[in-house]
């Protein structure tokens, strides 16, 4: 919780990118001065937040192929939508949505959540 009151759990996407970006910046430009330990311990921790944001990953590109995003952006297709977007490579397009197709609960016709084959 921040001095005005604001958690994680009241704030928007927009606060929750930007205090992300905040602890990269911070852990990215300053000093490592830990032992050992606290840097196995350090990548640990980061490794379970890449595979989170990983995982909201393939949320967001689920929620904007359901909202028919690349149709709408002219791009047609997610691949192409995700390179436009984000300034992927055609390959790092590709893996995210392999990604998504493996690890991602896709809405059927009947508005019933499929579960992930790799959860």
């Amino acid at each position: 919780m921040d001095s005005n009151g604001v958690t994680f759990e009241n704030c928007g996407i927009t606060e929750l990118g930007a205090a992300v970006e905040a602890v990269s910046n911070s852990v990215r430009h300053g000093r490592l001065e830990f032992s050992n330990t606290e840097v196995v311990a350090l990548m640990q921790q980061l490794e379970t937040s890449i595979r989170r944001l990983s995982a909201l990953d393939s949320k967001l590109i689920i929620e904007a192929h359901e909202r028919a995003l690349p149709e709408e952006s002219g791009t047609g297709k997610i691949i192409p939508f995700l390179r436009r977007t984000l300034g992927l490579s055609a390959h790092d397009a590709s893996v995210r949505v392999k990604i998504t197709h493996e690890c991602g609960e896709f809405r059927q016709p009947t508005g019933h959540l499929s579960p992930a084959n790799l959860p």
